[in-house]
């Protein structure tokens, strides 16, 4: 009796050997299956100022037409798809995150406290959702809206819209009211004034704003409490619209489409017409071109619309080619 005991036992250890080394079998060919979600090892990437580019594989992005990101998620539109997909930091698409309701989303802002969508099903509305998907919170509309470029929350869940055809930057509360009794930026000259305003960033009472205009292709950063108060950026001047690079290169604006900002106030814009990711200091100075032959990445990038920050990384959406590339925003 007590042999048969010994051999079920000796049997037993032998079987627990074979499951223990199929698990770890299974789980060296799907690394993130199972568990908490770490992310995998990069090997041969690049993590000085220069290109990083997800895998070589880029079907995730593929007809992607805008990008956002906050506490290292992205958030993907995908207008002809109807779907607005959240991804981790290295790319990797996660799992039962749903948008509901979206039809034709084409822009997407976030912020601490949800995620807004731009949708042109029936007309322009604009929805917003907690971080994690799910069912909507609010969804809104403006008559006077005509074509929404970009789109920022606060942290009291204020919802910015910029507004390219009519030229106007307005604020809504979190019942999808109107915050002011006028434009918080309108249309015309000078500082809080607007012309095809595209890519929003918030921060607190700071708002900046890419604007990309014949006459006027520039970044400004004004007060959303006192919209008509220029902030500035170095000395008397309110606004980016052309600077000198370390290398005395004189560069102008040519068609900003986005803004963003990290934790030190370092300032990004991507511009469309120069396809190019420009760094500047807190007051305004430039300080590097993100995307150089000599950084490492391509020297131009092709239609890119979009750009994030994350922990000093940046990353930027080209849509031309529905690709996310990240850089190292130091």
């Amino acid at each position: 009796m007590r042999k048969a005991e010994r051999k079920m036992g000796t049997s037993g250890i032998t079987h627990l050997v074979t499951l223990a080394a199929l698990a770890f079998l299974i789980m060296s060919i799907c690394p993130g299956c199972g568990g908490k979600y770490e992310m995998p090892t990069e090997t041969g990437k690049d993590a000085r100022l220069g290109e990083y580019v997800y895998g070589g594989e880029y079907d995730w992005f593929e007809a992607a037409t805008d990008m956002a990101l906050i506490y290292g998620h992205i958030y993907v539109a995908y207008s002809g798809e109807g779907a607005v997909r959240r991804y981790y930091g290295d790319g990797d698409p996660e799992k039962d995150i749903v948008f509901n309701g979206l039809v034709r989303p084409f822009v997407v802002g976030v912020g601490r406290g949800g995620v807004a969508v731009a949708d042109s099903s029936d007309g322009l509305t604009v929805s917003v959702f907690p971080l994690d998907g799910g069912a909507p919170i609010l969804t809104f509309s403006d008559p006077e809206w005509k074509s929404i470029g970009g789109l920022a929350l606060d942290d009291d869940g204020n919802v910015y819209v910029s507004d390219m055809v009519r030229n106007f930057v307005r604020s809504y509360n979190s019942s999808g009211n109107q915050r002011f009794g006028v434009d918080l930026a309108d249309s015309g000259f000078g500082i809080g004034h607007v012309l095809s305003p595209r890519g929003l960033w918030i921060d607190g009472e700071t708002l900046l704003i890419a604007e990309a205009n014949g006459e006027k292709n520039q970044v400004q950063k004004i007060s959303t409490t006192e919209p008509q108060k220029g902030i500035m950026f170095s000395g008397e001047i309110p606004l980016i619209s052309s600077f000198t690079d370390d290398d005395g290169n004189e560069w102008v604006l040519s068609n900003p489409s986005a803004v963003t900002a990290d934790s030190d106030g370092n300032v990004y814009i991507l511009d469309d017409g120069l396809g190019k990711l420009f760094r500047f200091t807190a007051d305004g100075v430039s300080d590097a071109m993100v995307n150089s032959s000599e950084a490492g990445g391509p020297e131009t990038l092709i239609d890119p619309v979009s750009v994030g920050e994350y922990k000093n990384r940046m990353y930027t959406l080209e849509r031309a080619t529905g690709t996310i590339h990240r850089w190292d925003g130091r």
